[in-house]
């Protein structure tokens, strides 16, 4: 609407109307450091950093986002809990699982579905307690928090906390495994580890390896567990116990050094345990087998303390710009359940187009020096 004194108005104040400009200015140094100091980071921190980091700055910085409570997070802290006392001598299933379902509150809609996932949820424990004999390594620490300093001029940290570290002295070498247990989608890519992304598991490798407790110890190998089923594709040929069973199979890398592996999987010559491991009769790994060896480790250590650095240094001097990615010119891996959408307004301009970094046929092969000889 224009008034009577607009264009008397607008002669002497060029305001400009109907624009928007929507790109970060960079905020007073002094100011974000007396924000953010201490600088606690985290791989969930620094994995949106990389998505978008000015969704980090309005996240980590601001602190505006909102924490929502709801189904999914209050049945993953009653699973997180079983699977915390699982392993215990007095292990009790039913005792945690209604102990914990006694704190939330819940409609009638979801105590309908929680009798259905407690039915679910049985079968996942007894099948994890089954594999248990498939391993030597049977001592087991839950939810191991580790924190870690980082150079940098303001006091910084990088942290983590590991679902599951299971570890054994065997002839006088300590073997462990990590695992983190997984809700959801199953994430573990190195052809987009060099972008800062799938680097979970590798960066709680990072962490533990730095504790005088672990220095001197072997990884057996690091792997996500799925704690849900989705739908399990029926075969009228197999029972749907095996395909459930089949479906809960660890995913993740494991020590291609046979006299290591053994102790982790005793199965590992067909796994029972471990997707994509199996080794041919004449003794070599089938090439979709996950395996690493010890310069392959080295070689992701130092990609992940490299990502590190350079991400600690650019949220220090404030580098919060709009820039989604676009994985391969076709999928946006940032926006999708970005709840800043009605912030950022972002356009296509603003999009960072990255690929993978290996050809599909390498996928297989856990070969990260030669993905950073691409990078």
């Amino acid at each position: 609407t224009i008034h009577d004194d607009f264009l008397l108005l607008y002669s002497n104040y060029q305001i400009p109307y109907r624009t928007y400009q929507n790109h970060f200015t960079k905020i007073n140094q002094n100011k974000l450091l007396s924000r953010i100091t201490p600088l606690n980071l985290s791989y969930t921190k620094l994995d949106l950093f990389h998505k978008c980091s000015f969704a980090y700055y309005l996240n980590y910085v601001l602190k505006i986002a909102l924490f929502e409570e709801n189904w999914f997070t209050k049945i993953g802290t009653i699973l997180h809990k079983v699977l915390e006392e699982m392993n215990h001598d007095d292990f009790d299933f039913d005792f945690i699982f209604e102990n914990e379902t006694k704190k939330q509150v819940w409609n009638p809609k979801e105590k309908f579905f929680l009798t259905k996932i407690k039915a679910e949820f049985r079968f996942i424990i007894d099948t994890l307690l089954e594999r248990n004999h498939f391993s030597k390594l049977n001592n087991h620490i839950s939810e191991h928090e580790i924190k870690r300093k980082i150079p940098n001029k303001i006091e910084t940290y990088f942290q983590g906390k590991i679902d599951k570290i299971s570890y054994c002295k065997i002839n006088g070498i300590q073997i462990f495994t990590i695992t983190d247990y997984k809700t959801g989608f199953l994430e573990l890519d190195p052809s987009i580890m060099p972008h800062g992304f799938s680097l979970q598991l590798p960066t709680y490798y990072y962490l533990i390896s730095e504790e005088e407790s672990f220095q001197d110890s072997i990884l057996g190998g690091f792997y996500l567990q799925p704690i849900l089923l989705g739908k399990t594709k029926h075969d009228p040929k197999i029972n749907i116990d095996v395909l459930k069973k089949k479906a809960l199979k660890m995913v993740g890398y494991s020590n291609k050094d046979v006299s290591i592996l053994e102790n982790v999987d005793s199965s590992f010559e067909d796994s029972n345990c471990i997707a994509s491991l199996k080794r041919k009769n004449d003794g070599e790994f089938y090439s979709f087998s996950k395996i690493y060896d010890e310069d392959d480790l080295r070689t992701l250590k130092e990609l992940v303390d490299t990502i590190i650095k350079k991400d600690v240094e650019q949220i220090t001097e404030g580098h919060f710009i709009i820039n989604p990615k676009i994985l391969d010119n076709k999928e946006n891996i940032s926006c999708k359940f970005c709840p800043f959408s009605s912030i950022c307004f972002h356009t296509a301009k603003e999009n960072i187009y990255i690929e993978k970094k290996v050809k599909q046929e390498y996928l297989y092969h856990f070969n990260i020096e030669r993905i950073m000889l691409v990078t």
